[in-house]
């Protein structure tokens, strides 16, 4: 699929204002492979920063087969394959790997006698599922994530998964990729970045008739994302004139959103800013249960004054 500039959500023009917007949220990139800019010097470094990347997972392969650790790819690393059409369109800040706690166990083994460190991080209870590496090259600085679960609410995760398009690596079903990067997006992180949304855009557009809708339903509910999945379709639909399918209409109810349409407008979605009232609200409304946002509240609260 040849990707298309979303101009019905994010209208491209030549102001000074516009490139600061793609700088902030990295569509530098995906601007020039979709000729809206012409000046291609990010373009170049991402694509050789993601090859450097690819690279690297290839190279420590026979060293996780030896160990019979299968990782799974997440995000940008899976998306890369999926629905850009060259590595320079899509901006990647780490590589984001799933893996059991067993796994992470040699994982650590493997990649501290390779001469990566583990990076020191504030921890709270949002990020105890995950550790992260780090190298420094002659080119760039790897940096790997490893997730034992997909979201600190799930200590049990209903994974999907299928061979990647890197051999010895994994990827979640494109059902389960979706719900996955719906709840990134909207629960963890409050659509924080266009990009991420962008990437929902693009899955949706070129997979539209293998998306199982109803299977994706039924996941939104068992991983408590169901929040998540509608606020993604109805801002498909809102602001990317995106035409919901029959199916889509009578899986989802995206009818009579009144308060999404007060809080989730094209000025938040493109601000790449955390803060303000709309940003504090969203973040409950992206919570499946008002209990969900309470423990979210509280488990905060105490992280925070822990630190102190």
């Amino acid at each position: 699929m040849k990707l298309e500039w979303p101009n019905q959500f994010i209208k491209s023009n030549n102001s000074k204002q516009f490139d600061i917007f793609l700088q902030s949220h990295h569509l530098e990139g995906l601007a020039h492979q979709t000729h809206i800019m012409a000046d291609n010097q990010e373009w170049k470094k991402q694509w050789i920063h993601n090859e450097i990347k690819i690279s690297e997972l290839k190279r420590l392969s026979p060293k996780l087969k030896q160990r019979k650790i299968s990782p799974v790819l997440l995000k940008g690393m899976d998306l890369l394959n999926r629905i850009y059409t060259d590595y320079g369109s899509r901006f990647l800040s780490d590589i984001d790997l799933l893996l059991t706690v067993e796994e992470l166990t040699q994982l650590t083994e493997i990649l501290l006698s390779d001469g990566y460190e583990v990076l020191q991080e504030k921890k709270w209870f949002g990020n105890l599922n995950k550790k992260t590496f780090g190298k420094s090259t002659c080119h760039t600085q790897i940096v790997i994530e490893c997730h034992t679960h997909l979201f600190y609410h799930l200590q049990d995760d209903y994974r999907q998964i299928e061979p990647s398009y890197i051999d010895g690596y994994l990827q979640l079903s494109l059902n389960y990729l979706f719900v996955h990067l719906c709840g990134h997006l909207a629960f963890q992180h409050n659509f924080l970045k266009a990009y991420w949304l962008l990437d929902l855009y693009y899955i949706m557009e070129k997979y539209h008739d293998q998306l199982d809708w109803q299977q994706i339903s039924d996941l939104s509910k068992v991983l408590k994302l169901k929040q998540s999945v509608l606020q993604v379709l109805w801002i498909m639909k809102k602001y990317f004139n995106y035409s919901l399918t029959t199916e889509m209409q009578s899986t989802f109810n995206l009818r009579k959103k009144h308060l999404w349409k007060l809080i989730i407008n094209r000025e938040l979605l493109l601000s790449g800013k955390q803060g303000g009232w709309r940003y504090f609200i969203l973040k409950h409304l992206t919570k499946d249960s008002i209990v969900a946002s309470l423990k979210y509240d509280i488990l905060w609260i105490v992280s925070f004054f822990s630190k102190k």
